[in-house]
């Protein structure tokens, strides 16, 4: 028999006695509700369901849906569905996940979804009210008190990366499922309809995806179902097999798939198992009514509804108050074949009240940080990731007295895939106002590269420097983005006419990589520099001979040869032809076509290029040349090439450098036959530019040293 205890509290008598009782009685209840509490699971109406888990976050409902769901009065669970960010707190097999009612109950749960970063997405039984705990953060977590969660409500989209495997029929399709199952999905999510032209949690193709639907029949009769999908899919009405639609092929314009079925009216289950190893992911799951002759796809209001449900901030236990943060998407901005994203921070609490003037100090894990005097702010992040972002209390003098308030989340930054089909982007000028104040040097090589080439799209060429500076600060980037940043920074400063600072720029960029050929192609670029825009031959001959004595045997072929060219045009503009001869020879025809019919392949490049100046094709006459000139070196002596290219100069209104090309010829080979052509063509420049010493002194070297020329320069 069970022995009960009775207490029995005298609190009558004396006043003394009365008071001693009222003491003790109170503790005694205290004890009591406690003991109560546990017995129920919660200690107190809105107290802690069990200290062992440290961590929770309220949920409340969307009440409007939940009692759309309640008056269905449909067999089985009411699901909600919640998605927050735990702070890298609860397990990541979501095993120490606890949802629990505001009356201490645990109720079945299911992980839909543990990362990326520091997300979770689970469902749950919706037992009834629109208030709800989840708890976490226990890593001694027993087995789930509840049973497991069944879902027959909704439209469940699970994907997993495709692992092989052939879907021509569905026992096919079944073992490539499960052979993709194996893996972590990709996503897993609701949405509200079968209707889908992308995979909404990422990769778009090489993946296997399955729909588990539960829709109401609206009343007794046979149904026609139509499919639809890039490559292979099979759709199952209750677990039968209505329509296969095997084998790689794209999706399909007409209703060529169909299936028909009886059905009793009210819930149904439908699945679509979809093997998509190229192309986007696009399915769609279409119906015909009884004798309705439109078939259009399953509208969202035929499939059972879902609870949305919302996740304060993370709460923990025996404190008096918190912080924690919400992310949201705010937009995108696109730039060569880039995205930026844009994500709104906003700041949540919990217990003591802050005040209007509180700060909060921002980390968003890309390097930047930014203090805020608002619970909202934004951030552009310039290349996806998963970026550890904290938000923390800003000390100040009135602040300094309260405890410090942190919270970190990893938070995934990529493409918001539900909103592509929008087709909606941000402004590049608004961004690059943002991105103009960032702190460069922080920023990783790729940051970095993708900061200016937003700033160069925008125009905002002072950041654009600034992204530039910063990036040739660094010890060592990837060969590409050397490449891709330097060919920007250098292209900028030319036209700022700051070609001292693009040597600069270049040579350092030579020592950030390993890869001889990345050096190579540096270096050669700054000799150029030295060279045609700076015009200091001895400057560039260093340069040059630098590649030679430290990448030969290592770097390409190809680069060393432009060396050796270079080696030799830096003779030629210091006037000594013979040394230039010698280094043009060294290098050698390009190919094996110019070394052995060298006249053919120079009447041809000659004429291509005159053709093109004829018709005012600038562009293609100075590349014309240039291969020319590549692929036979040693012409550069003999002036035509050099005339041409002078030509080119001129009608694009390059004087300076026609009249220097022109002149350094003529010195260097003062018998060339175009040498007074050349000086001829100097002439017309320096008077374009209004320097009328210098055409002279053209104008006299013809009449002395041409005579038989002398009327060319009138």
């Amino acid at each position: 028999m069970e022995k009960r205890m009775s207490i029995r509290v005298n609190i009558m008598g004396n006043p003394g006695r009365r008071r001693a009782g009222c003491a003790w009685g109170a503790r005694l209840g205290l004890v009591l509700a406690v003991l109560a509490g546990l017995c129920a699971g919660e200690l107190t109406a809105g107290g802690w369901w069990n200290a062992k888990w440290p961590n929770r976050v309220r949920v409340k409902l969307d009440t409007r849906a939940a009692a759309r769901v309640r008056r269905a009065k449909l067999p089985g669970d009411d699901i909600a569905v919640v998605q927050f960010r735990t702070a890298g707190l609860a397990d990541k097999s979501g095993r120490d996940i606890r949802v629990v009612s505001a009356s201490g109950k645990v109720l079945p749960s299911r992980i839909l979804q543990t990362g990326p970063g520091d997300l979770l997405r689970l469902a749950f039984a919706a037992s009834g009210g629109s208030k709800y705990y989840i708890y976490f953060n226990n890593a001694n977590a027993p087995a789930s008190q509840a049973k497991p969660l069944e879902i027959r409500r909704g439209v469940l989209l699970e994907v997993w990366p495709y692992a092989g495997g052939q879907a021509r029929n569905i026992t096919q399709a079944r073992k490539t499922l499960a052979r993709a199952s194996q893996a972590k999905p990709i996503g897993r999510g609701f949405r509200d309809r079968i209707f889908l032209g992308h995979n909404p949690f990422g990769p778009q193709s090489k993946i296997v995806q399955r729909y588990t639907a539960y829709f109401l029949a609206p009343k007794a009769g046979e149904y026609r179902f139509v499919i639809s999908s890039n490559n292979a899919s099979f759709l199952l009405i209750n677990d039968r097999l209505i329509i296969s639609d095997g084998g790689w092929h794209g999706p399909r314009r007409y209703p060529n798939h169909t299936g028909t079925i009886s059905l009793n009216k009210g819930p149904a289950k439908l699945t679509l198992i979809h093997i998509n190893p190229w192309g986007w992911a696009m399915a769609m799951v279409a119906w015909q009514r009884g004798d309705r002759p439109l078939i259009a796809p399953i509208p969202p209001g035929a499939y059972t509804e879902i609870i949305p449900a919302q996740a304060g901030p993370i709460e923990r236990y025996s404190s008096a108050g918190g912080v924690d943060f919400t992310v949201g998407p705010g937009g995108e901005a696109f730039v060569e074949n880039r995205y930026f994203q844009r994500r709104v921070f906003r700041v949540q609490t919990t217990g003591r009240r802050l005040g209007k003037k509180t700060r909060w100090a921002w980390d968003f894990g890309d390097g930047q940080q930014v203090v805020s005097p608002g619970e909202s702010v934004e951030h552009i992040y310039l290349r996806p990731g998963t970026y550890g972002v904290t938000v923390k209390l800003q000390k100040s003098r009135k602040t300094k007295a309260k405890p410090s308030l942190a919270r970190t989340h990893r938070v995934h930054v990529d493409r918001d895939w539900n909103k592509i089909t929008r087709n909606k982007l941000d402004s590049l000028k608004d961004y690059a106002k943002i991105v103009a104040g960032y702190n460069f040097a922080a920023l990783d090589a790729q940051a970095n590269l993708n900061a200016a080439l937003l700033l160069r799209r925008a125009g905002d060429f002072d950041a654009l420097s600034n992204a530039c500076k910063a990036f040739v600060t660094r010890a060592k980037a990837s060969d590409k983005q050397i490449q891709r940043l330097l060919a920007i920074y250098v292209q900028a400063l030319l036209a700022d006419g700051r070609a001292s600072q693009a040597v600069a720029a270049l040579k350092k960029a030579a020592t950030m990589s390993t890869d001889p050929d990345t050096q190579a192609t540096m270096l050669l670029r700054a000799g150029r520099l030295q060279l045609d825009q700076l015009d200091k031959p001895d400057a560039a001959m260093k340069t040059f001979d630098a590649i030679l004595a430290k990448l030969t045997g290592h770097a390409k072929a190809s680069l060393l040869r432009q060396g050796r060219i270079g080696i030799g045009d830096a003779w030629l503009a210091r006037s000594q032809a013979d040394k230039a001869r010698l280094a043009y020879a060294q290098a050698g025809p390009g190919d094996g076509r110019a070394k052995k019919y060298p006249g053919i392949v120079r009447g041809d490049f000659a004429r291509q290029a005159e053709d093109y100046l004829r018709r005012r094709n600038y562009p293609a006459a100075a590349e014309a040349v240039e291969k020319w000139e590549r692929t036979l070196p040693a012409d550069k002596l003999t002036g035509y090439s050099t005339l041409l290219r002078c030509e080119v100069l001129l009608a694009r209104k390059k004087y300076a450098d026609a009249a220097r090309q022109a002149e350094r010829l003529v010195n260097a080979n003062p018998q060339s036959n175009y040498a007074a052509s050349l000086l001829k063509l100097a002439i017309r420049a320096y008077t374009k530019i209004n320097k009328p010493r210098q055409a002279n002194r053209c104008q006299e070297r013809i009449i002395k040293n041409y005579p038989e020329n002398r009327e060319i320069g009138k």
